[in-house]
């Protein structure tokens, strides 16, 4: 099975990357310019919605026949906050070769993947703002075959997470945060009251039973999770069946 994709490094398209890069990032910056004004932070606003808009639009991410340009509006203002995260992530992935950008999961996705770079536990991916990083986990992309499940996880469940920053806004972030701690305080005394591994308790409470995780989680027919405690994971003692 082949992917019916253009050739972004085709000298030909070029001018149609750079036209769609300068439209997308004059628009995003024209926005976040909008709603920075609001809090008194046009400028850095108008940076990072139209630093985004540039990236997405040169790499061609939004699709303009979907839900493009919803994507773009709700990232250059009510999702500028995770916007502007996820544009330090790809900023930090972008000099390393090694993170390994991938066009063919990007292109009119209204997001953007990287199948390394920066993640924050081995083999899970680490989605901000707009931006797929460590996506591919233990899988090679390139063999469509072996790697069809987790492309379909990108779908279903990372791709849901950039929704969520776009749908709730700063309460995304706030949420999120606010129940790791939170839920994940409520892990220890869990843990030190029934005398359980300690770790795996606190990642459950803080990091499976989070809403949003729950909600990606469930989209992806993927709960309870394997790793997850399945004494005090929501709906646990079951298993997944491979």
């Amino acid at each position: 099975m082949a992917l019916n994709l253009p050739k972004p490094e085709a000298k030909t398209v070029w001018p149609l990357r750079l036209a769609e890069s300068i439209a997308t990032g004059a628009v995003g910056g024209g926005l976040a310019w909008g709603v920075g004004s609001l809090i008194g932070l046009p400028v850095p606003a108008a940076i990072s919605g139209a630093a985004n808009g540039a990236i997405s639009g040169w790499r061609w991410m939004y699709d303009w026949k979907g839900r493009g340009a919803l994507a773009l509006t709700l990232d250059s203002t009510w999702g500028l906050l995770g916007t502007t995260a996820g544009l330090l992530l790809n900023l930090a992935n972008l000099p390393r070769p090694s993170a390994g950008y991938r066009f063919d999961l990007t292109y009119r996705q209204n997001h953007q993947v990287y199948a390394a770079g920066i993640a924050l536990k081995r083999g899970y991916a680490f989605t901000v703002g707009n931006v797929i990083s460590g996506a591919a986990g233990s899988i090679d992309f390139d063999d469509l075959e072996k790697s069809a499940g987790r492309r379909q996880f990108i779908k279903r469940h990372e791709a849901l997470h950039v929704w969520q920053n776009r749908w709730f806004g700063p309460f995304y972030q706030i949420g999120y945060v606010g129940w790791l701690i939170g839920a994940g305080s409520v892990g220890v005394v869990a843990a030190l009251v029934r005398r359980e591994p300690l770790w795996p308790v606190v990642e459950t409470f803080a990091y499976f039973n989070n809403p949003f995780e729950y909600w990606a989680y469930k989209n992806d027919d993927y709960w309870p999770p394997r790793d997850a405690h399945q004494a005090f994971v929501w709906g646990g003692s079951k298993s997944r069946i491979e």
